[in-house]
């Protein structure tokens, strides 16, 4: 094994892809880094450049709310904004900007106020008030957040969570629009690609039995930001916002944190998938359990495992609540999904763009769902979720070999998966095929299609012991 990486590798902290500025994975070279980053180690932590967009906020997102901070202490003499100890998320939404205010104001701010700021240059302060705007194009004004620097982490976990702040893309445009580095926005080639992808993703959530209309695909800036939008959709559609979801199975922790954390919505938890779960849901309901809708993983994030949508599907028609999957693992390049669910909701971020350099997000929705025209109506009457221009661009040219690079992506993985299980080193793989639940996936499997790639790790694997784990890195880096 070499000693060291060959100079044309980044160095600690620097973004994947390489010299690539709006890469949104970062560089960390020995195992030693890695720990020192998931355990938070301030050394780590100060030389990090960069970082997945939602988990860090972006140096230059930072230096453009200073900048507009700035910018509004001599229009205001309000002392919530002129502070010094005052910071601010960046947010291209009106209804999100407010839904942070109130995020914020719950977690004990009474300090946190609006500031709409144009590209224009003027910066004015929003009233909760203030009736709500389906948003401009999503590059031409912005929202700033302001909260005192104590409450920097909850902050911080709305813009984690509902994957609702502005794109690096975004910040860098902002910044250089009074400059000589000025560019103007191809706003026609964006709406073309924002057409196309549309399409594209309609196509690929197509069945023989359902053919999904470009016009029932909602696109979002993340994939997090497709889940929470969707939480506020049910919202509407109930016309309350006390509604009570289900969440079945051991789903990404952000899903389930975006839900009762930041939207404060009563979440009912069924840890795993397993046919028990199943059958205490059933039971719940059958006893006078109401709830609204049930998010489910198809398969989970992380342990793989596929629900029974079938059996799901049947509960929610049977009780009236609407059957949310997130089918980002998969990909609709794999998998069947509708009509055994309402919405499918999914990361754009992953195996979609495959160029680790852009976010973005989708939900798709059901014409064959008993509450087509109701849900329908909730998404379009939402105001929308500025998704930048030049994302968008990058987003199209980078999901054109989409369903080429899934399915090969898919027998790669299947091939490590196979090689894993094999080694006398590894105790247990996590896959969907060769698992328990396997005839559930493959209920769902389009022909001739694969079992994913679990968006950036083909597997989870259980090891006998740290030894072995040295042994097996040393074998497959050599």
């Amino acid at each position: 094994m070499p000693s060291q990486h060959p100079p044309s590798y980044p160095k600690l902290g620097y973004p994947l892809p390489d010299k690539d500025p709006y890469g949104i994975s970062v560089y960390l070279p020995t195992w030693r880094d890695t720990l020192g980053w998931a355990s938070r180690d301030p050394v780590v932590l100060a030389q990090l450049k960069t970082g997945y967009p939602r988990f860090f906020i972006p140096h230059v997102v930072r230096e453009l709310a200073s900048r507009l901070l700035q910018k509004a202490n001599p229009l205001s003499s309000d002392a919530r904004i002129v502070q010094s100890e005052v910071s601010a998320l960046l947010i291209a939404s009106h209804r999100s900007a407010l839904e942070c205010q109130t995020y914020l104001q719950r977690c004990g701010s009474t300090e946190s106020v609006v500031l709409h700021a144009t590209l224009a240059g003027s910066i004015e302060m929003v009233s909760q008030s203030q009736t709500l705007t389906k948003d401009s194009v999503g590059y031409d004004e912005l929202y700033l957040i302001t909260h005192p620097e104590d409450l920097a982490l909850e902050a911080k976990a709305f813009w984690q969570h509902t994957g609702s702040g502005i794109s690096s893309r975004c910040a860098v445009y902002w910044l250089e629009y009074n400059s000589a580095m000025r560019r103007e926005i191809p706003m026609k080639e964006a709406v073309k690609a924002m057409s196309i992808l549309h399409d594209r993703i309609a196509s690929l959530f197509s069945t023989d039995s359902i053919k999904v209309a470009p016009s029932d695909v909602i696109l979002y800036p993340t994939g997090m930001s497709a889940i929470s939008q969707s939480a506020k959709a049910i919202q509407d559609w109930r016309g309350r916002n006390d509604i009570r979801v289900a969440v079945f199975g051991f789903l990404y922790v952000d899903t389930f944190k975006v839900l009762s954390r930041i939207h404060a919505i009563d979440c009912v938890l069924y840890g795993h998938t397993s046919s028990q779960n199943l059958t205490t849901l059933e039971n719940d309901l059958e006893n006078g359990m109401k709830i609204d809708a049930l998010y489910t993983e198809f398969p989970g994030n992380p342990l793989l495992n596929s629900p029974d949508l079938d059996y799901l599907h049947q509960l929610s028609t049977r009780y009236g609540f609407l059957l949310v999957v997130d089918d980002t693992v998969g990909t609709a390049v794999n998998l069947s999904l509708f009509p055994s669910c309402d919405v499918i909701c999914t990361s754009l971020t992953k195996m979609f763009s495959g160029g680790c350099n852009v976010m973005g997000g989708s939900t798709a929705l059901n014409l064959k769902s008993p509450w087509y025209n109701e849900i329908r109506q909730a998404f379009s009457q939402q105001p929308n979720e500025p998704y930048f221009p030049l994302d968008v661009l990058v987003m199209e040219q980078n999901s054109r070999d989409i369903a080429n690079r899934v399915r090969k992506a898919s027998s790669n993985a299947e091939n490590l998966v196979n090689i894993l299980r094999s080694h006398q080193t590894v105790s247990e793989v996590f896959y969907p095929k060769g698992i328990a639940s396997q005839s559930v996936y493959d209920r769902f499997k389009r022909p001739d299609a694969g079992y994913g790639c679990s968006g950036g790790s083909s597997s989870r694997i259980i090891f006998n012991n740290m030894n072995d784990i040295v042994g097996f890195l040393s074998l497959i880096v050599t």
